[in-house]
């Protein structure tokens, strides 16, 4: 498991825009779907990323909306904002681009 918040903080809005790119979802929901995805390699709390989804807000990159599940209990759920579509697809591209840097210089 990696448990340095610097390096986490470091990838941890790439991950919440991907995942938002493919369908709208609540914070839960969230770091649930990242621990999953990386065979429990990569764990956020939801506080850490409530504060990365509200930063990403003040961003315009991220919009908001209630809905009641089946439970009739509301939870808010997070989508992408037109303007975070464009930006995922930018940093999706730079990012990894940063990746085949970075493996270079780490496997020498």
């Amino acid at each position: 498991m990696i448990k340095s918040s610097e390096f986490i903080r470091g990838y941890s809005e790439i991950l919440v825009l991907a995942l938002l790119n493919k369908k709208d979802s609540y914070v839960y929901e969230l770091v649930q779907m990242i621990e999953e995805l990386t065979d429990g390699r990569v764990v956020i709390s939801n506080p850490s990323l409530l504060i990365i989804i509200r930063k990403m807000q003040e961003e315009n990159k991220v919009s908001s909306y209630e809905k009641e599940n089946d439970k009739g209990v509301f939870r808010k759920y997070y989508k992408l904002t037109d303007y975070g579509k464009e930006y995922y697809k930018k940093m999706k591209e730079e990012y990894l681009k940063s990746l085949i840097s970075m493996e270079k210089i780490i496997k020498g």
